[in-house]
C-alpha cells in the first residue's frame, strides 16, 4: 500500500525490528540496513529495488521496482498494492489505505455493507460488473505534501477493453472556483469566489467555456488517462482553491463510466484530497460536452 510519507532521521537501533519504510529489517543477509523483508517481497535498500519479481505484472514499470520509484516520498509496509472499495450505497472508491483482502477486513470491520472489489489477481484492477472490461489504477498520489499553498493531484488509469476492437476514449471537465488559468500560471491567480465553474480539459482545447469545442482528454483518443493538474492558494485568498475533476470513458459511442476525483487546497501547507470514485451522476456542462463528442464521431 503506497502512502505518502515525511522525511525523517533514522539511527541504528539494532533491537528495533522494523526500520526503513516500516519494513523488517534481515541484518543476517547483506549486513545492517541493506535487506529488508515484506509480507510481499525481500528488498534491497542498496539497489532500491525487490529481489523476487512483482506477481502483478505492470505495464508501465519494472517487475522489480517499488515504492513507485521513489522511497523517500512513499512508503510500501507490506509490498502490496492499493485497491477498490464498494460502499453500502453501491460506490465503488479507489482506497490509498487498503491493499488487500486482509487490510479490507480490518480498515471496515465496523463498516456494514461495504465490499472489497479489487481483481483478486491484480489488486490495482476493478472488473466493470457487465464484462465490458477492467479498470486499472496504475498510480494515485493524493495532494498531501502542500508546500507554500502549492497542491496536486496525480493520476493514471487505464481502462482494458475485454472487446479488442473497442474503440473510444477519455474525456474530461473540471470545476474550479479559479479563473481560467493553467498549472504553470496557477500562482499569480486568486479565487474570484467560493463557487467554481466548470470548464472543458483536454490538450489544445482553447475557449474552455465553450462547449462546441468539447473534444477527447487526449488526441488521438487514449483508453489510458494520466493527469496531474497543480493549482495554488496564494497569500490574499478570501477561499479555498478546488480543483474538481470528472473524468468519462467513452465507449462505442456511448458513456461506459465516470470518475469523479480532485483536491481542494484548504491552507498554506493543507489540502483534502477526493479519492477517484465511478460515480452515476455528471453535471449538465459535463453530459452535454459527451454530447457533442460522440456527434463528432464518424
Amino acid at each position: 500500500m503506497l502512502e505518502e510519507q515525511y522525511i525523517s532521521t533514522s539511527y541504528d537501533i539494532p533491537h528495533y525490528r522494523n526500520l526503513f519504510n516500516g519494513q523488517e529489517a534481515d541484518n543476517e543477509v547483506y549486513g545492517s540496513g541493506a535487506s529488508y523483508s515484506a509480507k510481499f517481497w525481500q528488498y534491497d535498500s542498496r539497489l532500491g529495488r525487490r529481489w523476487n519479481v512483482d506477481p502483478v505484472f505492470k505495464e508501465y514499470e519494472s517487475p522489480y521496482a517499488c515504492f513507485a520509484g521513489n522511497s523517500v516520498r512513499f512508503a510500501d509496509r507490506f509490498g502490496a498494492d492499493i485497491g477498490w472499495v464498494k460502499d453500502a450505497d453501491g460506490n465503488v472508491f479507489w482506497d490509498e489505505h487498503t491493499n488487500s483482502l486482509e487490510d479490507f477486513n480490518v480498515n471496515y470491520a465496523n463498516k456494514a455493507g461495504f465490499q472489497y472489489v479489487s481483481d483478486i489477481d491484480d489488486y490495482k484492477s476493478y472488473i466493470l460488473p457487465n464484462g465490458n472490461g477492467k479498470l486499472i489504477m496504475n498510480h494515485f498520489g493524493g495532494a498531501k505534501e502542500v508546500r507554500d499553498g502549492y497542491a496536486s493531484v496525480w493520476i493514471d488509469i487505464s481502462f482494458v477493453p475485454a472487446d479488442e476492437a473497442a474503440r473510444g476514449g477519455w474525456m474530461q471537465t473540471y470545476s474550479s472556483n479559479l479563473p481560467d488559468v493553467h498549472s504553470g500560471d496557477a500562482y499569480t491567480a486568486l479565487p474570484l469566489s467560493n463557487i467554481a465553474s466548470e470548464r472543458l480539459d483536454g490538450g489544445g482545447v482553447a475557449d474552455k467555456s465553450n462547449i462546441s469545442n468539447a473534444a477527447y482528454f487526449c488526441i488521438p483518443p487514449s483508453f489510458r488517462l494520466e493527469d496531474m493538474p497543480i493549482r495554488k492558494l496564494n497569500d490574499g485568498s478570501l477561499y479555498e482553491v478546488s480543483m474538481i475533476m470528472q473524468s468519462s470513458l467513452l465507449l462505442n459511442n456511448h458513456k461506459e463510466l465516470s470518475i469523479k476525483w480532485g483536491f481542494i487546497v484548504t491552507g498554506e501547507h493543507s489540502a483534502t484530497t477526493l479519492n477517484p470514485t465511478i460515480t452515476d451522476f455528471t453535471s449538465d456542462f459535463h453530459n452535454k460536452a459527451i454530447k457533442t463528442i460522440l456527434s463528432k464521431q464518424p
